[in-house]
């Protein structure tokens, strides 16, 4: 239908036939007006415009210029005012570049730039690499080098606006990080071929000997991100001792069954300190307070041995431990006790295949700085007194508590999360190490490591009491 002809009618019988808003409804409808308008109604029933685009305005103020304005402006509830601008100033809204704010609506000004692009972004994103704005821009003016771009976007000027509406357009917006990693995407493949070597290597092996080991830093103030404050506050302060960076090393281990082991503390010593003893944690020492090889074949004597050699000697333990060279270096593998195989977690599959990352390192780590906080409550020091710095016996009996306060529901459901879920409570297998090698051979790219050291008679000597 011809624009002036339908003016023309609708000002011939607007009177007799419609009102304002059914003649706004009408005009709405057509195709050249419905993407350049934007209305919304009222709770009185009254359409209010609450956008005009240029495109619009040059159509009425033609449409005033061959009818009355009284009735255009009724008709389409616009102000006399701002029809009359619109006539004057006619020539001028013609050369008008489009409004920047309706940039979106209008769709894109650079076409083949954008495409490019959100191509680009949508690459980035899938490979795992953080996009901002910068990002989007440097991708926007490489394009613009290229020998394909037209002459019209070569000369474009891109801004922070131009990127975020083009990312808007294309489904795109500003999202916080959850996770980080090695890993990107993990693959479901390598999960379950893990799995299925493990089932091998616990077959008829009881739950309460299936252990899941790893280690955790542990700070000697765990200061809260987050804490209530008066409104307006523009410095949030926190009083510490001046220790949030020093921390020492913690081996935490559970087993299928739910059980905690004792934790394994290593301390940044060149000796343990006399007369620290502490409930359920074992305490070690080193130079740099990290888990090295020799370190951990002092955690599997002192915190494994014991359960293997609890009952029955010579019982057979699998230990679960992720792929950090402490755990698979050449001492451990010369030194590794005869009973006790180790099975590593591929790299990058630990926030998955690994129980004490599923859940239960994020409670001990709330209840490590709830404990910290509690004491600091209880000491509640005056303002010109120092708060004093946790002692070794503090921080030792925060992390045993932590562990305690955890259920065995939690870690049972971790296990299960972590996919272990064909794991039981049975009695050992005679013919282990035969599954185990012919599964071995089906599945490469995992590492196994099964203790042979000859040193059986001075353990069961050391545990014969």
């Amino acid at each position: 239908m011809n624009f002036e002809i339908f003016i023309t009618v609708l000002l011939k019988f607007h009177d007799f036939y419609f009102s304002s808003q059914t003649t706004l409804k009408l005009y709405t409808k057509m195709s050249f007006v419905s993407d350049s308008v934007s209305i919304v109604s009222s709770s009185e029933s009254q359409v209010h415009r609450i956008r005009y685009t240029n495109e619009f305005k040059i159509w009425l103020a033609e449409a005033a210029l061959r009818h009355r304005k009284t009735q255009i402006c009724e008709m389409f509830s616009v102000k006399r005012q701002s029809l009359d601008k619109w006539v004057s100033e006619i020539d001028e809204l013609k050369l008008k570049k489009p409004n920047r704010k309706t940039e979106q609506k209008c769709g894109p000004r650079y076409p083949l730039t954008e495409n490019y692009v959100v191509q680009q972004i949508t690459e980035l994103r899938m490979a795992g690499i953080p996009v901002s704005l910068k990002v989007t821009l440097d991708q926007a003016r490489s394009f613009q080098r290229l020998d394909v771009c037209p002459p019209k976007e070569k000369i474009a000027k891109l801004t922070n606006f131009w990127a975020h509406s083009a990312l808007k357009r294309a489904g795109f917006c500003s999202r916080a990080i959850t996770s980080s990693g090695r890993i990107f995407q993990a693959d479901p493949s390598v999960a379950e071929a893990f799995h299925r070597l493990n089932q091998a290597v616990c077959s008829g092996i009881s739950a309460s000997y299936i252990l899941n080991m790893d280690e955790v830093s542990v700070h000697y103030e765990n200061v809260p991100k987050r804490c209530f404050d008066k409104i307006g506050t523009k410095k949030v302060q926190v009083r510490t001792s001046g220790a949030t960076k020093k921390n020492i090393t913690v081996a935490l281990t559970v087993s299928a069954a739910g059980d905690w082991l004792p934790a394994y503390a290593i301390l940044k010593r060149k000796t343990i300190p006399s007369g620290l003893v502490v409930p359920n944690v074992t305490v070690s020492a080193n130079q740099t307070s990290w888990m090295t090889g020799p370190e951990f074949i002092k955690y599997i004597r002192s915190v494994v041995l014991p359960l293997a050699w609890s009952e029955a000697p010579g019982r057979h333990v699998i230990l679960i431990v992720d792929s950090a060279p402490a755990h698979s270096s050449c001492y451990v593998d010369q030194n590794l006790i005869q009973g006790i195989t180790i099975v590593h977690i591929p790299k990058g599959y630990t926030s998955s295949l690994q129980p004490l990352d599923v859940g239960v390192m994020k409670p001990f780590r709330a209840k490590m700085q709830s404990c910290w906080v509690d004491r600091n409550v209880r000491l509640a020091p005056e303002s010109g007194r120092n708060i004093p710095v946790p002692s070794h016996e503090d921080l030792l009996g925060w992390v045993s508590e932590a562990c305690h306060s955890i259920q065995r529901d939690t870690i049972i459901k971790s296990w299960l999360k972590s996919g272990f879920n064909y794991l039981s409570v049975g009695q050992q297998s005679a013919d282990f190490s035969d599954d185990l090698h012919q599964v071995e051979d089906e599945i490469s790219g995992f590492h196994i490591t099964s203790g042979d050291s000859d040193c059986e008679e001075e353990i069961e000597d050391q545990y014969s009491d």
